[in-house]
């Protein structure tokens, strides 16, 4: 075997190059982790389960977009990515309340919150510099 030549024929493409802005790099993940969620989703439909073989892999975006992003912003992620849809398909609202409020003490038809609708990478990302904003104040 002759390592000299090991690769040679290897070409390598790189898709995207990363961002340096902070929120096109946001809206590329995001945007990256939703179209491999969906796809999931739609071999599912198929009856092709891949739920064990990419259990791996969620788990490692998972933790690496907590490690970038800290746990309310992953929490929002992923509730964007997992959840913004009912099993209906339709769009469902995230419900903001004030710290001060307890979701627990309350049923869900009496929260108080204001509804937001959040359909693309670039309204979550808009939403949660709202939030961050709000919260250092």
């Amino acid at each position: 075997m002759n390592l000299k030549d090991f690769g040679k024929n290897l070409n390598l493409k790189q898709k995207q190059s990363v961002s340096n802005n902070t929120k096109q790099f946001f809206i590329d993940i995001v945007t990256l982790f939703d179209g491999v969620y969906q796809r999931t989703v739609e071999m599912d439909s198929f009856g092709i389960n891949m739920e064990t073989y990419d259990d791996g892999f969620y788990i490692l975006i998972e933790n690496l977009i907590l490690k970038t992003y800290g746990e309310w912003k992953t929490e929002l992620i992923l509730w964007y990515i997992y959840d913004r849809f009912n099993e209906n398909e339709e769009l469902m609202p995230l419900i903001l309340q004030e710290e001060d409020q307890d979701e627990e003490d309350q049923d869900e038809e009496e929260q108080d919150g204001e509804e937001i609708f959040v359909e693309t990478p670039e309204q979550l990302w808009d939403l949660i510099k709202k939030i961050d904003k709000k919260s250092k104040k």
